[in-house]
């Protein structure tokens, strides 16, 4: 099996916004807080960390586990 690396790499940039429909059926039922991966212009919540901020070495509140 091979990997198809030119649809991978096909895009000019990783910045991928979560498109607005989709995040509103799952914000229906999970009600979020943060966007833990997000840019200043594309943040789907008041609270928001960027790749600057790095929302993986933050804290997330309210998350269960």
């Amino acid at each position: 099996m091979s990997l198809n690396t030119e649809l991978m790499f096909s895009s000019e940039t990783d910045m991928w916004e979560t498109p607005q429909s989709f995040f509103d059926k799952l914000n229906a039922v999970f009600r979020f807080e943060t966007d833990v991966c997000a840019t200043a212009d594309n943040a789907k919540c008041a609270n928001f960390y960027t790749e600057q901020t790095n929302g993986l070495e933050q804290t997330w509140g309210g998350c269960a586990g």
